[in-house]
């Protein structure tokens, strides 16, 4: 069971970014949905919590997006992620 304690409002956003984590590699993954402080994505298999995350977005006119996250909970292949800094907010 997770424990949701998100405040803000969760937008649904269909789109794809590569993750990349120490030890962990490159992997394509999907996002789920996007909140002002993280996001909850699918296609992951293996990440801990606690484990900080670089998540890269192409985004069409305004080319590639960068940005840090850490995990916050693993449920199967879903995972929420709190971005790192507010301002970094990704939307694909």
């Amino acid at each position: 069971m997770i424990f949701e304690a998100r405040m803000e409002p969760r937008t649904p956003c269909v789109g794809t970014a590569w993750l990349t984590a120490k030890n962990f590699g490159s992997v394509r993954i999907e996002f789920v949905d996007t909140s002002k402080s993280g996001a909850r994505i699918k296609g992951l298999l293996g990440l801990r919590n606690g484990a900080i995350v670089e998540l890269q977005v192409e985004q069409p006119r305004l080319g590639a997006k960068t940005c840090r996250a850490v995990v916050r909970w693993v449920s199967a292949d879903t995972v929420g992620l709190q971005y790192l800094r507010s301002d970094q907010k990704l939307t694909p």
